[in-house]
Parts: structure tokens; sequence; C-alpha cells
């Protein structure tokens, strides 16, 4: 069952529209066209721009830092046949001050200060603000050392196919994103539990490489042979830090959890019981496409401010349970004795091996 979510809310400055949210490539036939580095397309943060990428082509774009506690965050919606592109980013200019090292064929190095490659067709990533300075936001040289102060001001963006050998669409978004308050300990402690045991055991090995095996095995997700969340462990300055330092996991202001996105990450077992209990004002829940087996159905049951819920493609086995229903007899929640979330507008369990209907008062 999926039921269409509302309109997405506008960005503080209004986000462009029609052909203006389509980003434009540079390059063709396996030979890259600088264009025109100095005037590169101009982001407004936050917003989903339409992209059709050809293979072996680039785009350049600019996101200027409001202040030096916003904090860089991606997300990606790509369709590729091998690979998906990467984003190059640099604090001093576009690809090293217009020097481009693409325009031969026969070389395979981007020059940038970092770069980030997506695993998966889709996901998200927020850059974390580390408290040794060791970070994005402080780097210099190609994050071969550190500035003592971080950057601010404009960061420059390149998304590359250069190393994707094939064409590449779908949308992405980048953002500055306003600092929040520390993440409150005992919902920190509630991720980090679930990290532990349904992410953790199956983390890579130190010599596995995602593109390597998107190259030489497959590029389907749901056969990826580990788990691909927070590939660097847990650190432990996120205790110290705002929640939207830890990928995947947004917060509100008051420090609450309000969204897990989780899909295609390479979860596997149960959640952790009683998750839902820890993490209150949990409203939007994204876990498609793992190798999870339990502790879902809880969540979902239990969840009373639910907006929307998909965990789709997992091996969930059981009874299709009524959302924010908790113990209340599921045919009394659906007549509205219990706390069923009237702002759901998303729920999908689809593939996975579950028996009974929902009610259609459930939803």
């Amino acid at each position: 069952l999926l039921l269409l979510p509302p309109p997405t809310a506008m960005a503080a400055e209004a986000c462009p529209v029609g052909a203006q949210a389509s980003l434009l490539s540079f390059g063709n036939s396996g030979t890259v066209n600088a264009g025109n580095l100095s005037k590169p397309t101009t982001l407004v943060s936050g917003c989903t721009y339409e992209l059709f990428l050809p293979d072996r082509t680039e785009m350049y774009l600019v996101l200027r830092r409001p202040s030096l506690a916003h904090t860089l965050s991606v997300k990606w919606n790509y369709k590729f046949e091998y690979k998906p592109p990467i984003h190059v980013f640099s604090w001093n200019g576009q690809c090293c001050f217009g020097r481009h090292p693409s325009i031969n064929i026969q070389s395979n190095v981007i020059y940038g200060d970092f770069v980030q490659d997506p695993l998966g067709s889709a996901g998200s990533y927020t850059f974390p603000e580390k408290s040794d300075g060791e970070d994005v936001y402080h780097c210099a040289g190609a994050c071969r050392y550190y500035n003592s102060t971080p950057h601010s001001g404009d960061i420059f963006i390149t998304i590359s196919t250069w190393l994707a050998y094939n064409d590449v669409e779908g949308s992405v978004t980048f953002a500055f994103n306003e600092p929040f308050p520390r993440i409150q300990r005992a919902q920190l402690d509630a991720v980090r539990a679930m990290y532990s045991v349904t992410c953790a055991p199956y983390q890579a090995p130190r010599n596995f490489t995602g593109l390597a095996y998107a190259k030489d095995v497959s590029t389907d997700t749901d056969t990826m042979p580990y788990c691909d969340w927070l590939p660097g462990g847990w650190e432990p300055a996120w205790a110290e830090n705002s929640c939207e330092d830890i990928a995947g996991v947004r917060c509100d202001r008051d420090g609450n959890v309000v969204e897990l996105e989780l899909s295609q990450r390479g979860l596997r077992g149960a959640l952790p019981a009683g998750l839902a209990a820890l993490l209150p004002k949990l409203a939007e829940v994204s876990l498609d496409g793992n190798r999870l087996t339990g502790g879902v159905l809880e969540l979902v049951r239990d969840l009373q401010h639910l907006e929307s819920f998909s965990a789709t493609r997992n091996n969930l086995t059981g009874t299709v349970p009524c959302p924010g229903a908790g113990d209340v007899r599921e045919a009394d929640a659906c007549r509205g004795v219990g706390g069923v979330s009237s702002q759901l507008h998303t729920y999908s369990l689809s593939f996975n091996n579950l028996g009974g209907a929902i009610l259609g008062a459930c939803i």
C-alpha cells in the first residue's frame, strides 16, 4: 500500500522551477569540455535539481555557506547502469582555479579538496564537524592538512561521470543546514543500539571498496554484501555534536529524532525492542531494500506521530500492523479507540512475507 505524500515544503529561498531546476553538463564522447568554470551554476540551498549527465561529462556548481555553524549535506536519487557519479568539493575555486585535469581522457585524476562517492542509487549524507577540527570544514591542500579556522563563503561542487562509464539521470539536493541542538542522550543511545545490532557486525573489511564491488560484481543494492551505514564507524564526538552529523538521522530543534532515512544500507537482523518508546517523536522512516527480519512491525505499530513509513523489500514476516495502534486491538484502533496517527500519508510494506490486510480506517 502506498499513499502519495503532500507537497514538499519550500526552502527559505524560493526553489527554481522548470528549466531553472535542471542542471547542465559539459562534454561528450568521452572528452570533457571545461565549459565556463568561472561561472558555475549557483545552487539554492535545500532545493532539489533534476539532472542528466552523459558518460564522462561534468557539471559545475557553487553553494554558499552562510555561517561557520552551518553543515553541508547532500541527498541524491540517481539511475545508472554501472556506477553513480562522484561529487567533488573544493573551497578554492572550481577544480583548482580553472586547471581542469580531466581534459585528457587518459587521466583518471580529479582534483578537489574532498570527494564523496555515493554508494547506491539513492541516499543522503551530512558531513560531520569533528571536535579535533579534522573535517571537511577545516580541510586544506586536498585535506592533507587542516586549517585552524573553518572555511566560510562559497564551496565549489563538481558532479562527474568521469569514473562512472555510464550516463546518469536523476536528482540531487545540496544544502547548508542550520545548526541543531545536540541529540537527546537517550535517543542517541537508541540510534547507537540500532547501529550496533543491524550494521556494525556486517561492515566491510578495511580493504573493501564500493567502487571495486560496483565495477566487478554487481550494482544491485539488494545484494550488497556489507552494511554501508556509517562506514567509518561510530564517532565518539557525536555525543557532543548535533544529530545532523549522523548520516540518515534528522532531529527537530529539541533534539528529538524525527526521521530515519536508512534505505539500501545493508541493515540485517532485527531492530532493538522498544525502539518506538525510545524515539517517541519519530515521524518519517525509510528502511527499504535492507535485510531486516524483525522489530519493524513493532515500530510501525507503536509510533504515535508517523507521517511516512516504508520498509519494502526486506525479510519481514507476520501480519501487517495498524500504524500507531500500540497495544489496542487493531479493530478498536481502526475505529478511533487507539492513537492511530492522523498525519500518516505514506505506508508501504510491499515485497515482504506478510499476511493480512489493513482496515481502511487505519490509514
